[in-house]
């Protein structure tokens, strides 16, 4: 998360992230889950206010909200990560094109031994 503050992104979170963030001292926005009240993360997403989702699963009803927000992401091209993982590997991009040190490799030079 801090990694990207510090690449200018504003991070919204659902109450519990949020909570969690704010106990290691990183600050959000709050975002409701998808419901009755409003504005909601579905509407962030239309309104052009999302730039990249990170949807993580951790149970039953977050697993039904995931399904709804992959599809919104999709249908309006919204990069959406849905592991840490995931995010480590773009965040390193967005650093390295930041940086300008961001080159391209082919596939083929790691296969023949090119790189290391």
């Amino acid at each position: 998360a801090c990694r990207l503050k510090a690449l200018g992104f504003t991070l919204f979170a659902t109450p519990g992230t949020r909570k969690v963030l704010a106990e290691i001292g990183i600050d959000t926005e709050l975002v409701v889950k998808i419901g009755p009240l409003r504005p909601h993360l579905l509407d962030f997403m239309r309104d052009g206010s999302a730039q990249m989702i990170v949807n993580t699963v951790s149970g039953p009803s977050s697993a039904r909200d995931a399904t709804t927000i992959r599809a919104e992401a999709l249908a309006r091209n919204i990069p959406l990560l849905t592991t840490l993982a995931a995010l480590d590997a773009a965040l390193e991009g967005l650093e390295a094109e930041v940086s300008g040190d961001l080159n391209a490799t082919p596939l083929q030079d790691y296969y023949a031994g090119l790189v290391v």
